[in-house]
């Protein structure tokens, strides 16, 4: 299970570093796909050119395709001519649309992926054959036949290397990669047969050209279904679940076509199931093609395929942003103009456009926000928004004047030094009665908030319900001259976060000693109703011993700020963001999701894993870092540590569980599982 875990990310495997390449690729799709455009266009024309002919009684010398697809000659007589010129042609440009705008879009998004800019190639040059009649073009420009070959065959080529790469392009089995260079020398020596009217390509051979073309791509579909029997990634098996799915539903839509037409339009039939089978049959059969696009996209969507759902996002804002602006803006200048002509009367359209130019300027942020909290908050479910990102579990005030109560008292202590500053304010050295300790403060300029206040006052009360080694304790609190302060015990020693930056990583005994303490205070706070939250490496504080970093020092959990009792589910950062993101468990992201003490258990994962290897298991912007907890698996640490135990990668592997049920059911689980 754990060495396909390595394998899990669908993007970064698949991208094209060199620049060179990358040019060279995104240029050669650039061609195919304007002659994709180009011979649909021609194959449009020919569809409608040649239904206009009259066929009394395939089959008929000299008619095409398009109007054959009409088998019962009887129908011409139920409706007009004018709809059979239209009906296949917009069933055709239904589809080449679709699937023409789907591979824009996968290519806008990440035309640096050769899986990416293969699937979207095989959606628009396939799109361009099975659209309009491309042997109607054939004839008509005998010059265009090779572009025609081409296409066809690259869009069936693309196909099968996708159906054997999709989604992270790894061929599965390893044997298919040697099947696609005799595919596509078949699908050339199939299409010259198709456009160059070739002897082998007539009806008693065309059933075993069929069987052959479906073999080759019945290895494809055995490679989808191999791979997701042999998938240990929940997530990579729901990506290529919905893949599938689309395939297969566009193979069935071909079968029924084909079975339909051998069966309901003979003679014998009447002529009014006839009309409903013609009718059915292609529409039918288009519709089950679209859901290829639609099963990919949602795929994307919500399971993070090809890691594109961020980009998504911001389309989806970016979208629907401007399309109400611009009805703001249309619909604001035709009305403004007829107001303004009738009071002012003569020509009105430039006063009439300055005035909804500066409506729509107004309301640019606004509607910007308002579609961005929907897209976030009711499409996504999350908590928050994600430009709150930034500021999920800290103080977004800024403290105007650092270290300025240095030689003051507050209550009893003497503020004796800056020690540094946290996520709510400053930590100062005090004095009191022969004692040191740490001055917790909340600066007047954030006291004016009233969340801050809110959060500093929970953290007093939460510590007043804790007595452990390993959570420092709080000595006394309250408020002198409008700042308020908490005195704890004063940790001689630095954060884990500061160790790291100068160590890199620890070994993997001192981790585990870490590890064995905070999960003993965290059991602590956890049995009396307490759910940290915010448990990340800047927040243990590592008690030094005499001068050093041995694994004899002992680790303390602080910052009990945005602890959560169980009974009350109260938001104190205002933007429903609770928590650092780099640490942040997946039932604290979304709304529909109950947080307990197993969210420490996944934020303590992040620790030790970041503690193993000097990096914490998900790397990029807020956002990304937001999609990977929800969506990819963690990485395997034995990449960077191939030595590691696999009792710890185990145990690491099940802290990091996106599903709480399949977590460590308490911190102390799984520092057990350590041995």
């Amino acid at each position: 299970m754990l060495a396909q875990a390595r394998h899990d990310s669908t993007s970064s495997r698949t991208r094209i570093q060199n620049p060179r390449r990358l040019m060279i690729a995104r240029g050669i799709w650039v061609v195919l796909v304007l002659a994709a455009a180009l011979l649909f266009i021609l194959g449009m024309g020919s569809d409608i050119q040649n239904n206009l002919r009259i066929c009394p009684q395939p089959p008929c010398e000299g008619v095409t395709q398009p109007v054959l697809r009409m088998v019962d000659p009887r129908l011409g007589a139920l409706l007009p001519n004018g709809f059979w010129v239209i009906y296949f042609p917009l069933l055709d440009a239904v589809l080449m649309v679709v699937w023409f705008i789907s591979g824009v879009v996968l290519f806008w998004l990440r035309s640096d992926d050769w899986v990416v800019m293969c699937l979207s190639l095989a959606f628009m040059l396939l799109g361009a054959y099975y659209g309009p009649s491309t042997i109607g073009v054939s004839d008509a420009f005998p010059a265009l036949r090779l572009p025609l070959l081409l296409v066809f065959a690259c869009g069936m080529t693309f196909t099968l290397v996708i159906l054997y790469t999709f989604p992270d392009g790894h061929f599965v089995p390893g044997w298919t990669r040697w099947v696609i260079l005799p595919f596509a020398l078949w699908e050339l020596m199939r299409g010259a047969g198709f456009y160059f009217r070739l002897p082998f390509y007539v009806p008693p051979y065309r059933i075993a050209i069929f069987i052959i073309t479906l073999v080759f791509l019945g290895t494809g579909m055995y490679a989808q279904v191999y791979r997701y029997r042999r998938e240990t990634s929940a997530i990579r098996r729901q990506q290529s679940k919905w893949f599938v799915l689309g395939v297969s539903a566009a193979i069935l839509g071909h079968i029924l076509s084909t079975t339909f037409l051998l069966l309901f339009t003979q003679p014998h039939i009447p002529v009014s199931i006839s009309l409903i089978v013609n009718l059915a049959r292609p529409a039918v059969e288009h519709l089950l093609l679209i859901l290829i696009p639609l099963t990919v996209g949602f795929a994307m969507l919500r399971y993070r395929l090809w890691d594109v759902d961020l980009v998504i996002n911001r389309s989806l804002v970016g979208g629907v942003v401007t399309a109400l602006l611009a009805l703001i803006f249309l619909g604001g200048l035709l009305i403004l103009k007829s107001l303004l002509e009738l009071l002012l009367g003569d020509e009105q359209t430039t006063l009439a456009a300055m005035v909804s130019t500066g409506v729509v300027a107004l309301l640019f942020g606004p509607t910007r926000r308002a579609v961005r909290h929907f897209v976030d908050r009711r499409l996504y479910g999350f908590r928050f928004d994600l430009n709150d990102l930034r500021q999920a579990g800290i103080a977004d005030g800024k403290i105007e004047r650092p270290g300025a109560l240095t030689g003051t008292t507050l209550g009893a202590y003497d503020v004796l030094g800056l020690i540094g500053k946290g996520g709510m304010g400053e930590i100062y050295r005090g004095q009191a009665a022969g004692e040191t300790v740490a001055l917790k403060i909340l600066p007047p300029e954030l006291a004016m908030r009233d969340d801050m206040r809110e959060r500093f006052s929970r953290e007093s009360r939460a510590l007043l319900t804790l007595d452990h080694p390993n959570i420092v304790r709080l000595r006394d609190f309250g408020e002198s001259r409008g700042i308020h302060y908490i005195a704890l015990d004063l940790v001689e020693g630095r954060d884990l976060s500061a160790v790291l930056d100068e160590y890199g990583r620890l070994p993997l005994g001192q981790a585990c000693t870490i590890i064995r303490d905070v999960a003993a205070a965290l059991d602590h706070a956890h049995q009396r109703g307490l759910v940290h939250r915010d448990v990340k490496s800047s927040n243990v504080l590592l008690q030094a011993h005499n001068g050093s970093y041995e694994p004899t020092y002992r680790a303390i959990l602080t910052d009990f700020g945005i602890a959560k009792l169980h009974e009350t589910s109260q938001s104190l950062t205002g933007t429903g963001a609770v928590g650092t993101i780099d640490y942040m468990a997946p039932e604290q992201i979304m709304t529909a999701r109950e947080v307990d003490g197993r969210a420490d258990v996944y934020a303590l994962g992040v620790i030790f894993y970041e503690m193993l290897t000097g990096q914490r298991p998900f790397q990029g912007n807020a956002a990304s870092v937001l999609f990977a907890h929800l969506q990819q698996p963690p990485p395997d640490p034995r990449d960077m540590l191939p030595e590691l135990p696999p009792h710890i990668v185990e145990a690491l592997h099940k802290a990091l569980a996106k599903n709480p049920d399949e977590r460590w059911p308490t911190a102390g689980a799984l520092a057990a599982a350590l041995g």
